[in-house]
């Protein structure tokens, strides 16, 4: 993929650069506050704060939603009370809100703030075979480098983010059966980020439309087909009522990690000790989200969740899929669709080639890791 096409096609480098601009408005805004009212500027330990977070997410009884209110209410016992945090929906990008000022915290996946930086989608999840799994995210973001990568390019858009939760592995859900379960020309298919990209190579139209309505424009016939959001069961079978094809793993084949991101003035404000019970709990959060993952893949597997949708093995699998194979050749056109949209990610500017280094070096490792997982160490002499 050229990646002048790429950057044509998304928009990236001016909409970076208008974000950016409006970034540094909202922490000159923050300043100035903070300069208007100097009692209030330094951080104040036991501060009573009511926070407003931004989610797309429903609230439902599993998934997202339910790990937000779960969050939510894990600060305000915490703190003993001095911190409510207030979830509103918003269909709008989180990120933006956050970084203008309008809302102080949001939950969501960076995949779906590509537009925004295309880099931040590592810290989400990268397409087809470039991701990885939830374990693997968390140890590349908390112990090898990853998070103060991340911390570098969000304070550009003056955002503090950190993960809280993971979607797991999601499946790409169609209305109608597909003859080869990898045909999407000229279907209108939503989906967030990167997936966009790898469905505008394999010729469909790319839709962006978040949380409920993407479920409700799929069951009203206005798509041909939507990546659901996450891998819960309520979502699962949900999305499993209205199709009759589902694509599993999806186009983000490893799930995403889900962000809890702040104002990065607001959190530069915080005591030590505040920003340490923020890392906790939001640690702690996706601890149980990733725990959560072990009950809730069952929904992908199991048949009377997904009913009479016929499975294909997805944009990562191995061709064995129950329905629409297709043939190694076309699998490797299909990886290399993947892998071109990651090299062009990569090559978006500083920020971005850092992060795939660093991303680039932890895979590797970890495959090191894995293939010599069996080898006998040498005798000791």
């Amino acid at each position: 993929m050229d990646r002048r096409d790429f950057l044509k096609r998304t928009g990236a480098a001016a909409l970076t650069a208008s974000a950016i601009a409006a970034a540094d408005r909202a922490r000159a805004a923050d300043r100035a506050a903070a300069l208007a009212n100097p009692v209030a500027a330094p951080a104040i330990l036991g501060a009573r704060r009511r926070l407003r977070l931004v989610s797309n997410s429903p609230d439902t009884v599993s998934g997202p939603g339910d790990a937000i209110r779960r969050f939510c209410a894990r600060v305000h016992a915490a703190t003993d009370g001095r911190w409510t945090i207030d979830v509103a929906a918003d269909a709008r990008d989180g990120l933006e809100a956050v970084m203008l000022g309008e809302a102080d915290l949001y939950v969501a996946s960076e995949t779906a703030h590509a537009a925004m930086h295309p880099a931040l989608a590592y810290f989400g999840g990268l397409p087809i075979r470039d991701g990885l799994g939830a374990q693997e995210l968390a140890a590349w973001i908390t112990v090898a480098g990853g998070q103060q990568l991340w911390d570098d390019l969000a304070a550009e858009f003056n955002v503090k983010a950190m993960l809280m939760g993971h979607t797991g592995t999601c499946g790409l859900f169609m209305r109608q059966p597909r003859a080869n379960g990898f045909a999407m020309t000229r279907l209108r298919i939503a989906a967030d980020g990167l997936s966009r990209d790898v469905l505008a190579a394999l010729g469909a139209e790319p839709l962006t439309i978040a949380g409920d309505h993407r479920l409700e424009a799929l069951a009203a016939g206005h798509l041909d087909g939507a990546e659901a959001p996450d891998a819960s069961a309520a979502t699962v079978m949900a999305y499993a009522r209205v199709s009759h094809h589902a694509i599993v793993p999806g186009l983000v084949a490893s799930g995403a990690g889900i962000a809890i991101g702040m104002r990065r003035s607001f959190w530069d404000g915080l005591s030590n000790s505040e920003q340490i019970l923020v890392q906790a709990l939001s640690s702690e959060a996706y601890a149980l989200a990733v725990a959560d993952l072990g009950v809730e893949a069952a929904a992908l597997r199991a048949h009377s969740a997904l009913g009479a949708t016929a499975v294909t093995a997805g944009f990562a699998g191995n061709g064995n899929g129950a329905s629409g194979e297709i043939d190694a050749a076309q699998r490797a056109a299909l990886w290399r669709v993947g892998a071109d949209i990651v090299a062009a990610v990569a090559a978006f500017d500083g920020h971005a080639r850092r992060i795939a280094e660093s991303y680039a070096l932890f895979r590797a490792l970890r495959r090191e890791s894995i293939s010599g997982a069996g080898r006998q160490p040498p005798p000791i002499a």
